[in-house]
């Protein structure tokens, strides 16, 4: 097949322009994590000086920090790996944990909804514009064909005579 012809076939040009976005895509998107790296940010290395400063009832020294984050690196790679060999499945123990920490939600969540009317009732009370839907408006076309009505007013305000009484034309 000639050049001029493999140009022009429609094929060539999907198979080249997925190919510019594919380019693109690289270019311009942040680079995949690896499943075995773990990115210490701020926030994390904040939480587990937090977590150790309050075991410790004081503030951590720089090495009690940088070995608080050795182990929690350490902490988070097993536990990746242990969950990638599947280590979550089967176990009574993990079972047991889980079902414990989904009893705490829903505890948590019982507190929230165990809220009385006499209460709500004196929140909407006190601020009643907070709570306030806007006003809804509905509407109803109802169309009216001049060729085909003998007296398409009439019938127009039959119809909206209907409407208005809440009938449905």
């Amino acid at each position: 097949m000639p050049l001029r012809a493999l140009l022009r076939e429609p094929l060539v040009h999907f198979v080249v322009a997925g190919g510019l976005l594919f380019g693109l895509h690289r270019l311009v998107a942040p680079p995949p994590a690896i499943a075995g790296e773990v990115v210490i940010d701020r926030e994390w290395a904040r939480a587990v000086g937090g977590e150790l400063g309050r075991a410790l009832g004081r503030p951590p020294a720089a090495d009690e920090l940088a070995g608080a984050l050795v182990d929690a690196v350490d902490q988070e790679l097993l536990y990746r790996e242990g969950l990638a060999l599947g280590l979550d499945r089967g176990d009574p123990i993990v079972r047991r944990r889980v079902i414990q920490r989904a009893r705490f939600l829903h505890e948590d969540r019982a507190e929230l909804a165990a809220i009385d009317d006499a209460a709500l009732a004196e929140e909407l009370a006190a601020a009643p514009e907070r709570y306030r839907l806007p006003p809804r408006i509905a509407l109803t076309h109802v169309f009216v064909a001049g060729d085909r009505a003998e007296d398409p007013e009439a019938e127009a305000r039959r119809l909206l005579a209907a409407l208005e009484g809440g009938d449905d034309p």
